[in-house]
């Protein structure tokens, strides 16, 4: 094993003459051969050879807190990268360990050894087998309440360093021998002061003295060998958990302020007085020598205080100093993404002067770290020296657009990582490959804490229990240790917001557990998609067929899989589709040719003929009698079928129809075969080759007597190679007036465009819906686009349109499963029969805010590419339910019917009349219940069109 492990062959003295003598030259010349380096041979009680092995090269360290003595949270190691494999594991387990909601401090390691701060007790293990080397009690340990305090763990090659109160134990790395005590400096106080601030470097060790705990008077440094305290700095309220050092510096935030701090102050303070700025001073100490370096006042507005505000902490990295807030936790979700973190600022200053560099307000989630040239501000990531934010290319629509991860589940706890790989609780273990970038890995079995207990160093990603107390029954309460391993056997969850069209290109593996690049960089995103916050989406809708297997996967190691070089794609699928629909372009987008590729494997038969089925795209048969097992040349043998030039408009449409001998078959999704004979499909990827031209999507206009005029955009987009000018004209009905801003179009390729337009209404005019005409007219005065404008006059009615604040579907297969973040509302009596494994209800909740007197409601939804001859009806829902909890087995109990759906048409707008009156009402939940196996796909509010409540009002 690497630093200490040793090897030992030879021959003992009694041997001789018993058996041929081993020479030292031959050993001398074995050891060469080998090329083990640093082997040695002697003569002693016979012939040997010895070679002890030495640190891996590469690996690194964590000897602070937050890795070093600047906080960056990043180690210095280069060996740790995915994909990752487990090495040992093993105890500790949680019995000595403080409760995860302590948030103590993390584990140290250097050298090959492990420490760990346990109740009180500090202990040591051997990284690369799990021996426990050694075991202190010290009463006082762990600290805890780390995100609000200072870590009091720091260590060099041969000693570890503990704060407990008013003293710091020095202990042998090797040993845990107590070697030397030191007190904290003697201050004015009466009562005791504690050890705060805890750091070693440069041969030297470093404290703050604190007469109340995370509030320091004082810092200072010491000599280690001897005690003696090589300086002071005197404070007023430092904050220990501000603290970090580099370049021979050591840098504070004092919560003082006084008048005479630089020649600035006069300014500084009216600004304070004048705005209630958070004002604090930084200071810049020679680390060797105490010496002031430099004083600043600066205004931490947004990072000194706030909802869920821990402490105010500092990075140093590389001449920057970043200050900012350490709050808590990552279960606040609906905060962030209601914007209310975004007062949250982070502030750069110059290490060598104090001068500011960048200040912004970025609204991260927990605390940042810094990796290389790189700060990461959960969940994006900005430039350490301007502040700009990171971008990189969507792998689905080839857009610019920030760089982000997530890291779905419920977490607790700070990132950490090292130059490859980010780390962070994710429900369970996360780890993000930062070299390919494709999403948050996850571990399963077993919980980290609830801050940081990942490190990576030793060549090795270490983490020891720190879970103790949890109740969630997660099988593995142990410490587990990984290495890197050649082969990636995880799957990961790639992070991007906002709509996924256009698509550029798009990989989908159905069926897989998560997300892969395969070997020439192409992301394979999984289908159905797992759920979380900022994990991305896709509104693909999947039918099946009668006695459907659905979504499947298999082992890829196991699965025997042949004829390519990714057979994972291949060891999923799903069997017995009828028909998907993918989005491909939204209607702003010109229609595009495509290349769509379609990958089978056959997982059940070796013959011909049993797997045999029509594939059909755009409504067009593109491959008749397809017979997998035929094409492929046997079971679990992969075979893609290629087809250009496909014509797409909106969403592509792939329907598998399978073989049947009846002249007149009935619908694809209601053919009954042996699951074994039904289509399946593995995989889909589908390639833009050329867009035709440009999109236009235009707006719809509601008026009526009191809003006679309304306002709203026309959106363009130019995704062909060229350049586009030309003009929008605007044909309005007869007793309306649409006006545009410009009419005047300039659009270069990759470009997009949103031209104000506004309506109005003339007196006089009759209720009723009305159409105005949008034309984009190229130079040459050729019609490049043609949309039509719905306008509705209400005269003397008025209308509310309240969109869904809540929805979710629940199947019965799935019974304790949660889609409240999914795009679609899967309606389904079952497979072949109502109530079956497939049966499926869709919730739905709106607010109501009504003034005047209704008169009707109707429930509009938008249907997918999915027909069904009997929908369901709509039933009232009385019962309190949360969209991110509701489950099968959790479901409210359905009410009265309100209104019978009936046949529903693909890509339809169904408007369904409720049998209710919603006066006085301020909340209307509702359940689509199935009443027939036709199942349906309605589009969720986490799409681009969410249901609607039309509230319809009468006038005054």
């Amino acid at each position: 094993k690497p630093c200490g492990g040793v090897l030992l062959v030879g021959q003992p003295a009694e041997a001789a003459g018993k058996t041929p003598a081993l020479s030292s030259e031959s050993l001398r010349r074995w050891a060469s051969d080998g090329r083990l380096e640093g082997a040695q041979v002697n003569e002693q009680a016979g012939v040997w050879l010895k070679l002890e092995r030495g640190a891996l090269p590469g690996a690194g360290s964590w000897t602070h807190q937050y890795a070093d003595p600047g906080n960056t949270t990043c180690s210095d190691d280069q060996l740790v990268k995915c994909p990752l494999g487990v090495l040992w594991f093993g105890e500790p387990g949680p019995a000595p360990i403080a409760n995860r909601h302590e948030r103590s401090q993390s584990p140290l390691a250097m050298d090959g050894r492990l420490f760990i701060e346990g109740e009180n007790v500090v202990m040591a293990y051997d990284s690369y087998n799990g021996l426990l080397l050694w075991k202190r009690e010290l009463p006082g340990t762990p600290r805890i309440l780390i995100p609000s305090s200072s870590g009091n763990f720091a260590m060099s090659k041969d000693s570890l360093f503990v704060a407990l109160r008013d003293k710091c134990y020095r202990l042998d790395v090797a040993t845990g021998d107590i070697t030397q005590t030191y007190d904290v400096p003697k201050g004015d106080e009466q009562k005791m002061a504690y050890w705060d601030y805890m750091a070693y470097t440069k041969g030297l060790l470093y404290g703050s003295r604190s007469a109340r705990q995370n509030v320091s008077n004082m810092v200072f440094a010491m000599n280690p060998n001897d005690g003696s305290v090589r300086w002071t700095y005197a404070g007023k309220e430092i904050l220990p958990s501000s603290i970090s050092m580099g370049d021979g510096k050591l840098f504070l935030i004092d919560r003082a302020v006084s008048d005479t701090v630089g020649v600035e102050a006069p300014k500084v303070m009216a600004k304070k007085k004048a705005e209630s700025a958070d004002m604090r001073t930084a200071v810049a100490l020679d680390a060797m020598t105490g010496k002031v370096l430099w004083r600043r006042t600066v205004d931490v507005t947004g990072a000194g205080s706030g909802r869920y505000f821990q402490s105010l902490s500092s990075i140093y990295q590389n001449d920057v100093l970043v200050l900012f807030g350490i709050f808590i936790d990552g279960h606040h979700w609906k905060d962030f993404l209601a914007g209310d973190f975004e007062y949250r600022r982070i502030i750069a200053l110059s290490g060598s002067d104090g001068n500011p560099i960048w200040s912004k307000n970025i609204g991260y989630r927990v605390r940042p770290i810094v990796v290389g040239d790189t700060l990461h501000a959960e969940p994006w990531a900005y430039s350490l020296y301007t502040g700009e934010q990171k971008t990189r290319t969507n792998p689905v629509t080839g857009r610019t657009e920030p760089w982000q991860f997530a890291r779905p589940g419920h977490h607790c706890g700070a990132p950490a990582a090292a130059p490859h790989i980010m780390l962070a609780r994710s429900y369970t273990l996360g780890y993000y490959d930062l070299d390919n970038d494709y999403g948050i890995m996850n571990f399963g079995g077993l919980r980290p804490g609830c801050w940081i207990n990942f490190i990576p160093a030793n060549g090795l990603l270490l983490m020891p229990e720190s879970a103790a107390g949890c109740m969630c029954p997660f099988p593995n309460q142990c410490s587990v240790m990984f290495k890197h391993r050649e082969t990636n056997r995880a799957w990961a969850q790639y992070s991007a917001v906002g709509s996924m069209t256009p698509v550029k290109h798009l990989a989908i593996n159905l069926g897989a557990p998560g997300d892969r690049l395969d070997k020439a960089g192409t992301l394979w995103l999984a289908y159905p998609r797992g759920g979380g916050s900022l994990v991305l989406q896709l509104g693909l809708v999947l039918k099946g067929m009668t006695g459907a297997q659905g979504a499947f996967r298999h082992n890829p190691e196991t699965a025997g899989i042949e004829g390519t070089e990714s057979p994972w794609i291949f060891s999923s699928g799903y069997n017995g589709l009828s028909r998907c629909a993918v989005p491909l372009l939204s209607e702003e987008n010109g229609e595009a040719l495509y290349t769509v590729r379609l990958g089978f494997a056959d997982p059940d038969n070796s013959e011909r003929g049993q797997r045999v089925f029509d594939i059909k795209l755009q409504g067009k048969v593109v491959q008749k009698d397809f017979d997998v097992v035929a094409e492929a040349g046997g079971k679990n043998k992969a075979v893609t079928k290629e087809f250009k030039g496909i014509g797409v408009k909106d969403n592509l449409i792939i329907e598998l129809v399978p073989k049947a001998s009846q002249p007149s078959p009935p619908p694809a999704s209601r053919i009954s075969l042996p699951a074994s004979h039904l289509p399946l499909l593995n995989s889909l990827e589908v390639i833009r080759e050329n867009v035709l031209g440009i999109g236009c999507a235009v707006p719809s206009f509601m008026l009526s007597s009191a809003k006679r005029e309304q306002s709203g955009e026309i959106k363009m987009a130019n995704d062909t190679e060229n350049q586009f000018d030309g003009t929008l004209r605007i044909d309005a009905p007869t007793g309306f007036k649409v006006t545009a801003e410009q009419t005047g179009v300039d659009l270069a390729p990759g470009a997009v465009a949103a031209v104000k337009i506004a309506a109005s209404v003339a007196d006089n005019v009759a209720a009723g819906k009305y159409q105005a005409n949008v034309k984009l007219i190229r130079k040459d005065g050729t019609v490049e686009c043609e949309r039509q404008i719905q306008i509705e006059y209400l005269a003397d009615r008025e209308r509310i349109v309240a969109k869904a604040i809540a929805d979710a579907h629940v199947m019965r297969s799935s019974p304790d499963t949660n889609a409240g973040n999914a795009t679609t509302l899967n309606v389904d009596g079952g497979d072949a029969t109502v109530g079956d494994n497939l049966h499926s209800i869709a919730f739905l909740k709106f607010r109501l805010a009504i003034t005047g007197t209704p008169q009707s409601a109707t429930l509009r939804l938008y249907n997918g590419d999915n027909p069904s001859g009997d929908s369901g009806r709509v039933c009232l829902v009385t019962e309190q339910w949360d969209e991110n909890k509701i489950t099968y087995s959790r479901r409210p109990e359905i009410g009265k019917q309100l209104a019978k759906i009936g046949r529903v048409a693909a890509d339809q707008v169904v408007e369904i009349p409720l049998n209710i009156n919603v006066r006085g009402m301020k909340e209307l939940s509702l359940a689509i219940d199935p009443t027939s196996s036709d199942g349906i796909a309605y589009f969720s509010r986490e799409s681009s069109k969410a249901p609607e409540l039309i509230i319809e009002l009468a006038g005054e």
